[in-house]
């Protein structure tokens, strides 16, 4: 329960025989006033996976329905969903979309004036997202591990300008013996960690002009990249390159992805940060289930070192479509905690979009559904919640 009710408090102090003080401090909560419980997600953790942020709030002298405001990423929500009573309102927003970062503000206000507010930030990351670690950068000259589990690569040696080139080094090596500082990692423990008894590293002194590479059978398909990152000295950046030639060797040539702009927090203090072209856009990648090297770096013309954690991908969402005979099949990537509805128009002036089959719960899969080709012309899309 989150209890954000007002509090009168009252402090006493007595003088004593002796010269003796005694104080006493008396917290007064008035019940009546509007305190908010069950907060959904609470935050605090990453891969939060879920279309809806819910509360509850009780109120003994009631709260107007308009009284109840939320706040999604800087914007008034008009969709909240409320039932129960004014003294007792279940409050749901259930439109939250996938891999999305948010920070929502609950704020409501009782009918004479008494507020309560929480602020919670989350993300609806998939757990099954493909994710790799900023320590695990490959060994002895180009070799890698594909889809490691935790601290595969444990004291395993890198090749300096093959698969790591570190400056100005002044760090420590407690994860990998050589090749770029690892340390204990400062974020929040990822599922994958709890229970298994190891640790989480990270690189902890990116220099400018350093760079690791990390080489894998990367999934086929198109993808957004993000990184956890950290920076305590000044917002700073960091780059991700494609290697096209020369992996292995101590002549490479990259291609560039594109950059993540780290903005100035603390060290060890970790955002998502996306992976943007020059004009801020998501870069999308894409594979196509081959190996691939990709290189992060840091410009030798950044402003400040960075903490490096992990990286991940995320599926770009694309509507592909394909016959089958007089059947037109509409695929997409699904994520669990969401439902899919596909739907169609046949001309976009239409009012109202018509349904395909039913909702379709996510599973972290390609699901499909299937609409007859009679038309010449239709229109579809996806409506996710």
């Amino acid at each position: 329960m989150v209890q954000l009710s007002p509090q009168i408090i009252f402090s006493v102090n007595v003088n004593g025989a002796l010269g003796k003080t005694f104080q006493a401090s008396f917290t007064y909560t008035n019940s009546q006033w509007p305190a908010l419980n069950n907060v959904a997600p609470l935050g605090g953790t990453l891969f939060e996976s879920t279309n809806t942020f819910a509360f509850n709030v009780t109120s003994g002298y009631g709260i107007p329905a308009s009284n109840v405001v939320i706040t999604v990423n800087g914007a008034v929500a008009t969709n909240v969903v409320l039932t129960g009573s004014m003294n007792n309102w279940n409050v749901s927003y259930p439109y939250l979309q996938p891999n999305m970062l948010y920070t929502i503000v609950a704020t409501v206000t009782d009918v004479n004036g008494n507020v309560a507010t929480t602020t919670k930030s989350f993300d609806t990351f998939s757990p099954a997202n493909y994710t790799w670690e900023a320590e695990d950068f490959d060994y002895n000259g180009g070799n890698y591990i594909d889809n490691p589990q935790t601290n595969a690569y444990l004291a395993l040696s890198a090749s300096v300008n093959v698969d790591t080139y570190q400056v100005n080094f002044g760090g420590k090596d407690l994860y990998r013996p050589n090749g770029m500082d690892t340390e204990i990692n400062g974020d929040v423990i990822r599922p994958q960690y709890n229970g298994t008894g190891d640790s989480d590293y990270s690189i902890g002194y990116f220099s400018a002009g350093s760079w690791a590479n990390y080489t894998r059978h990367y999934p086929a398909g198109s993808y957004n990249i993000y990184a956890r990152l950290a920076s305590g000295g000044t917002a700073t950046t960091c780059t991700l390159s494609r290697v096209i030639s020369g992996w292995g060797t101590t002549t490479q040539t990259t291609n560039l992805l594109g950059a993540f702009n780290v903005p100035f927090t603390a060290w060890e203090s970790y955002n998502y940060i996306p992976l943007e072209d020059n004009f801020g856009n998501l870069v999308a990648v894409t594979f196509n289930g081959s190996t691939n090297t990709l290189q992060l770096g840091r410009p030798a013309s950044a402003s400040s070192d960075c903490n490096a954690n992990f990286l991940m991908l995320v599926p770009v969402f694309a509507l592909n479509s394909s016959l089958n005979g007089t059947n037109l099949v509409m695929s997409f990537p699904t994520q669990q905690g969401f439902n899919y509805q596909v739907q169609y128009k046949n001309n976009l002036t239409d009012p109202a979009w018509t349904p395909v089959g039913s909702n379709l719960p996510g599973n972290n899969l390609t699901m499909s559904a299937t609409n007859p080709a009679v038309s010449q012309t239709r229109f579809y899309r996806v409506q996710i919640h």
